[in-house]
């Protein structure tokens, strides 16, 4: 029987890891005021302003719930204000990227 440490699944998570770990030094390196998660959410709420939570979670392949931690920190740095609306018969919150935002994301895009 083979262990979960001896398997590629283990090797490709621990991969993921490392990856991630080398982009928050590698944004820490070049001074951007934010994560490579947060740089990955304002980029994608840019290209579809006005999006979901829900959506948003699609398109950057995450939970609802670290979406909304991604969320609730760009809002905090005013990167992005979230209103509420209606998307059928419900309500819900969407969000836009703010003036301040947009700068941090021009920066990063001329950095990278």
């Amino acid at each position: 029987m083979e262990h979960f440490t001896d398997t590629v699944m283990y090797e490709i998570e621990l991969t993921s890891k490392y990856i991630k770990h080398m982009g928050c030094r590698l944004f820490n390196q070049l001074g951007f005021k934010i994560t490579p998660e947060e740089y990955t959410a304002l980029d994608t709420i840019n290209v579809h302003n006005n999006i979901c939570q829900r959506d948003l979670a699609k398109l950057i392949l995450k939970d609802r719930a670290g979406t909304g931690r991604i969320i609730v920190s760009l809002e905090e740095k005013k990167l992005v204000e979230r209103y509420v609306d209606t998307k059928g018969n419900r309500l819900v919150r969407k969000m836009k990227i703010t003036e301040e935002g947009i700068k941090v994301l021009n920066s990063c895009y001329k950095a990278i």
